[in-house]
């Protein structure tokens, strides 16, 4: 498993050997709460000495998660000053070596090249890849410490309070430009209360659906579609990712035309995504579909084209450098599970093969994404069993 990977969310990171008072800035986070620009307060809780993470370099020492509105959102750390780059404080230096090296993101968040903000510090916009959340990283040289804290955009003042920038002298609005200001993209300011609320409904669909509890799954999914909608818009990338789960979930119910109608109001969103990976997703959602349905010729077809759209994927990922530091830490553009992804859709085709009588290239594929799981540490282990 990813080694950065710390409550579900983007670890952020401040020298282990102070208490947790010591690691946060003299003039940063309040001793009290404070409020988030959805109006949700938001605190710092410091851990214990024995949960601040395992599996992580000496340097780093996850102290405190941040927890806005009663939810756990993000998290707070320090980098010694030793493990890298200097400390002088400008961008330059906080997009060296320390950052690369130890700001990679968990594999479910897709962030853009650092924007810098005040007193040397620098914000991550990332976006959460599972529902879309925009997810915000602040790093800021501090007393010869790299400090860090994570979190959603809407806890952007408790995030600066977090390393040592000044919250006060803005007001909610005004706050609010200058965040979404920092983003490539519009983003929306919402609540941790939501986005717990949108990953519930879909775990609950998740779980409905292992259990061939389709109808179940169909009625979260559909909740969860109505509130990323409200929150997101239409035109979102993950509301057509819960179109295109509802639309299989459909078909598993014999709705053949609903489901395809649904793929088809996903289509047009995916086709202005600047990912790869989604119209991957959606041939493959468009192959398990026409399956379903019992068209062999329609579904084989579709599922060669997500076959050889993630081959593209994963190649140009083994072909780039790495030098920029947004892809370092999770280029938007890039998809850390795509050699998982390119397994499943080849044993999606082996699949199909089999049940056509095609044998030799059914174990061929299989073969082949065995292979390419072999290069996925990050997999779901129950994609091996599959």
């Amino acid at each position: 498993m990813n080694k950065w990977k710390y409550l579900g969310f983007f670890i952020a990171l401040f020298p282990a050997t102070q208490d947790v008072a010591a690691q946060i800035p003299a003039n940063g986070t309040p001793a009290g709460s404070i409020s988030s620009l959805a109006g949700e307060q938001c605190t710092i809780e410091p851990l214990s000495p024995g949960s601040r993470g395992r599996d992580l370099p000496a340097v780093v020492h996850v102290e405190a998660t941040l927890q806005c509105g009663g939810h756990r959102v993000g998290s707070v750390a320090t980098i010694s000053a030793g493990a890298g780059g200097g400390a002088s404080g400008t961008p330059a230096a906080l997009a060296a070596a320390p950052l690369r090296s130890y700001l990679a993101p968990d594999d479910s968040y897709g962030c853009e090249a650092a924007k810098p903000v005040a007193d040397g510090a620098l914000l991550f916009p990332c976006r959460e890849r599972a529902n879309g959340w925009p997810m915000a990283v602040l790093a800021r040289w501090s007393d010869g410490r790299l400090v860090a804290a994570s979190g959603p955009a809407s806890a952007w003042p408790a995030l600066k309070a977090a390393v040592g920038l000044p919250v006060s002298g803005l007001s909610l609005t005004g706050q609010k430009a200058e965040i979404t200001a920092l983003w490539p993209y519009p983003v929306t300011i919402a609540g941790a209360a939501d986005q717990a609320m949108v990953q519930s409904l879909r775990d609950t669909a998740r779980l409905a659906n292992s259990h061939f509890l389709f109808a179940e799954a169909e009625k979260a999914l559909r909740q969860a579609l109505d509130l990323q909608v409200r929150l997101f818009g239409e035109k979102d990338i993950v509301a057509a990712s819960v179109l295109m789960d509802v639309a299989v979930i459909v078909a598993n119910q014999g709705r053949y035309d609903e489901a395809d109608r649904l793929l088809q109001r996903a289509g047009p969103i995916v086709d202005l995504s600047p990912r790869p990976a989604d119209r991957a997703r959606l041939a493959g959602y468009q192959a398990n579909v026409a399956w379903l349905r019992g068209d062999a010729a329609r579904a084989l077809d579709a599922a060669r084209v997500a076959t050889a759209q993630w081959r593209a994927i994963v190649a140009t990922a083994a072909a780039s450098t790495g030098d920029d530091v947004a892809f370092a830490i999770g280029d938007g553009g890039a998809d850390p599970l795509a050699p998982a992804e390119l397994a499943m859709a080849l044993n999606r085709e082996s699949g199909f093969l089999l049940q056509q009588e095609e044998p030799a290239g059914a174990n061929a594929r299989a073969s082949e994404a065995l292979i390419q799981l072999d290069k996925a540490t990050d997999a779901p282990r129950w994609w091996r069993a599959d």
